[in-house]
């Protein structure tokens, strides 16, 4: 058979084959061939071009238009085939599929309009049809693949200020508050029954056996494999985190194309129900703790988003966040959520928190990051704090929490963070602390990355340098482990404190 002829016949019998096996299975070759490049440009010309799109708008199969659909959304976004696609109302076709019963087409024709809007044209010709409300229209929890697809094509097609706004008038937020409410009643279901269970874990634990506590399964602590366990097991299954995590990208964009006064235009319910949906679960992939803390950052910069996650105890989910990762994305996000609230709030009782849930120590550690952005944002957090939150922050190293009476909640996060950095307290902070006090002797301990920038901090408050050999000889400790010398950039230490970097600039950059 000639090769010019092979695709051709190939789209003769998905339409018209023996039976309905024989379709499927020439529209499964079919496929094949497309999405492969090396056997895409020995085979395919512009006239079997024209006869692949064929099946797409003349097929009656849904199993075998909606697989060529699939091939043809990796097909290069050249002219000719851009051209092709307009002229024989092939998106015209695809918003036909968007409304029928069968889940696998509808699925299908979302995924493609999220490959073929990266061409301008093809995008343009999406919106003017109108596939936006049609997607907002027909968003369902009973499908979650579908349910993601639409939000995936939702977010392509309104990447501009002005189709968000759009957006939000056609009510995505509804659709977007009842992706969050399952996930919300999924994760009760859980928790339900482990208080069920709770007799039995405590029993347990009086024998002796490691027990897993729901309060203290903390993402990156030891107990963050059992909660993972029980989401993906009873809890939250992975369709249902795929749409959250879309539904938090879009959510994201919405945000991100809002200035500071726009924000007003998301619903207070759609702001704390994300905030009550990721503070209740295990926040696995990068790619949603990325949306989270981005979502954080931009609600913490302006006054109405902010007095909201505050109230709803935001400043945990912040530790949560810090105490799972250190992806640089995540880490320069939450630098600059801690600073958008000191900054905002000029409050002490507010920085005092931020001091004793460990956020403060965080940012300390976050400003010996390698990655410069890092640094940068958790040096310009710092320096929208006060002298006096330094000071306390340094008090907290070097006492017990449980001595201090700090919440337990609190204590649990910072024993999470000292878990996960090996903080210890460094002899001499008491000296620096309060110069009128005699040093007090005691053993000598690994040193950990906040230990230094606590003394540094203290130091500027009482205008020494950190260069002269007095302040040297009052940081008596042992050298720091090969793991944390990798961790910390060289000579960062001796540095100026960041409170004098502060930049001058709003909390959206």
């Amino acid at each position: 058979m000639a090769a010019e002829n092979f695709v051709t016949t190939l789209c003769g019998i998905a339409l018209s084959g023996g039976s309905k096996d024989v379709q499927r299975v020439a529209a499964g070759i079919l496929s094949t061939i497309v999405v492969r490049p090396r056997c895409r440009d020995v085979v395919l010309t512009g006239s079997s071009l024209q006869a692949v799109l064929g099946v797409v708008l003349d097929s009656k199969m849904p199993e075998v238009y909606s697989q060529v659909l699939w091939a043809i959304s990796y097909l290069p976004l050249c002219d000719e085939f851009v051209q092709l696609l307009l002229e024989n109302n092939v998106i015209e076709r695809m918003k036909q599929m968007m409304t029928e019963d069968h889940v696998v087409v509808q699925t299908q024709a979302r995924a493609t309009v999220v490959q073929l809007s990266a061409n301008p044209q093809l995008r343009s010709r999406f919106i003017e049809l109108g596939f936006l409300p049609l997607l907002v229209s027909r968003i369902t929890t009973r499908d979650l693949s579908c349910c993601e697809a639409s939000i995936h094509a939702m977010q392509t097609l309104s990447d501009t200020p002005i189709l968000s706004a759009n957006l939000l008038d056609l009510g995505v937020e509804v659709k977007l508050q009842e992706v969050l409410h399952k996930c919300l009643q999924n994760q009760q279901k859980p928790m339900l029954s482990s208080k069920s269970a709770a007799p039995v874990g405590h029993q347990k634990s009086q024998d002796g056996r490691q027990v897993c506590p729901d309060a203290d399964c903390v993402p990156g602590s030891e107990g963050a494999t059992c909660a993972s366990d029980r989401n993906s097991s009873c809890g939250i299954t992975r369709d249902l985190e795929a749409a959250r995590s879309a539904a938090l990208q879009l959510l994201c964009q919405l945000s991100r194309h809002a200035v500071q006064d726009q924000l007003s235009l998301l619903d207070d319910a759609t702001v704390t129900m994300v905030i009550d949906c990721l503070a209740s679960t295990d926040i696995r992939t990068i790619e949603e703790k990325r949306s989270a803390a981005t979502l954080l950052r931009l609600w913490t910069g302006a006054e109405r988003t902010r007095k909201l996650f505050l109230a709803h105890k935001g400043v945990e989910l912040i530790l949560r966040l810090i105490i799972s990762t250190e992806d640089p994305i995540v880490m320069e996000q939450l630098a600059w959520c801690v600073g958008n609230i000191a900054q905002g709030e000029g409050s002490m009782e507010v920085e005092t928190q931020l001091a004793e849930c460990g956020a403060v120590d965080a940012v300390l550690y976050y400003s010996n990051s390698m990655h410069e952005s890092v640094r940068y944002r958790a040096d310009w957090a710092l320096g929208t704090l006060h002298g006096d939150t330094l000071k306390y922050n340094a008090l907290l190293a070097i006492r017990s929490s449980e001595a201090l009476g700090l919440p337990e909640h609190h204590c649990r996060h910072r024993e999470s963070l000292r878990q996960k950095w090996g903080f210890r307290n460094v002899p001499g902070i008491d000296e620096l602390v309060d110069p009128s006090k005699e040093k007090t002797t005691g053993p000598r301990v690994s040193r950990s990355p906040t230990n230094d920038l606590n003394c540094l901090a203290i130091n500027q408050l009482h205008g020494a340098h950190h260069s002269d050999a007095s302040s040297a000889e009052k940081l008596e400790v042992t050298e720091a482990p090969p793991g944390e010398k990798q961790a910390l950039e060289p000579n960062r230490t001796s540095g100026q404190i960041a409170r004098q970097h502060v930049y001058a600039e709003g909390p959206h950059g």
